[in-house]
């Protein structure tokens, strides 16, 4: 290796150069730090613990519910003095909506999904009565005046009167009501008296409110009567909020009404008869003329 002296010029580019070596690797090596810095301070933050929701505070239920099994959802299950069970849930204002029996029979049993054609009782095998032929449940006397105070529509007055409670998407009420004219006709003595019910859902509740909401009894039988011939279609009658509040409300004191019947099932017949009120749930053609003729004339 020649170890002599290089010229001036020489040793100072030499050493410009060697120096611009060095400096370019470190001026990498604090370019990369820098980068892995920024990428480091780039990185989103880890999302702080969310606070635990407050628990909702709920409005009080009605006499006589009681609340059984509170939920993360809207509806919650309720369960009235009888043991029958219900979806329920605040309506915004202070009060209650149920929108749905979820239990029907105070022994524990689980009611029939009211969405499917069994929970239909029209049909249904009854124990006979061993004068009627008809399974009529007894009802207390102050209990029978509550239902001819109810929010209802008379379809007709005749000398026996026929108490209907009546939900407008139960294949058993629809049913009732394709039979009514004939079953009319047949026994022109008969008054019939609707109470409008939600038995199966929300958009029962919706139809019986519509049903309801007119303060007048005329324009409440010509609903009722366009909803008997047409089925829900006809429910195209325009309601401002405080009306639709109205009717529902109605609609909901009629479903507690029913309830205290300790049945909670359409269609549901309630008459005054010899013996006192009674109760039959679900009928048909056949058996519809010995049930005119349990009602006490005057009744």
């Amino acid at each position: 290796m020649n170890l002599a002296p290089r010229g001036k010029r020489g040793s100072v580019v030499e050493l410009i150069d060697a120096m611009g070596v060095a400096a370019v690797v470190v001026a990498l090596f604090i370019f990369a730090l820098a980068i892995v810095g920024g990428r480091e301070d780039d990185r989103p933050a880890a999302p702080a613990a969310e606070p635990e929701a407050a628990a909702v505070e709920l409005p009080p239920l009605p006499d006589g519910l009681s609340l059984v099994e509170p939920t993360e959802r809207r509806v919650h299950l309720v369960r009235d003095r009888s043991g029958i069970r219900a979806e329920a849930y605040p309506d915004g204002a202070g009060g209650w909506v149920v929108a749905r029996i979820v239990q029907a029979t105070p022994a524990g049993e689980p009611a029939p999904d009211p969405a499917m054609p069994t929970s239909d009782t029209s049909r249904a095998a009854t124990r006979a009565d061993d004068e009627t032929g008809l399974d009529i449940k007894p009802l207390a006397p102050a209990l029978f005046e509550r239902i001819e105070r109810s929010h209802h529509i008379v379809l007709r007055e005749g000398k026996r009167t026929l108490y209907a409670f009546y939900d407008s998407h139960c294949p058993g009420c629809r049913e009732f009501s394709s039979d009514l004219p004939e079953l009319l006709a047949d026994h022109p003595d008969l008054g019939l008296v609707v109470i409008p019910v939600s038995v199966i859902g929300p958009p029962s509740l919706e139809a019986a409110g519509m049903l309801l909401a007119p303060e007048d009894s005329g324009t409440r039988r010509e609903r009722l009567e366009a909803l008997m011939a047409n089925g829900p279609k006809a429910l195209n009658w325009p309601l401002d909020e405080a009306s639709a509040a109205t009717g529902v409300g109605r609609a909901v004191e009629n479903l507690s009404l029913l309830l205290d019947t300790e049945h909670a099932a359409t269609p549901a017949f309630a008459f005054r008869g010899e013996s006192g009120p009674g109760l039959v749930l679900g009928i048909d053609r056949e058996s519809f003329p010995a049930l005119v003729e349990a009602i006490a004339p005057g009744g």
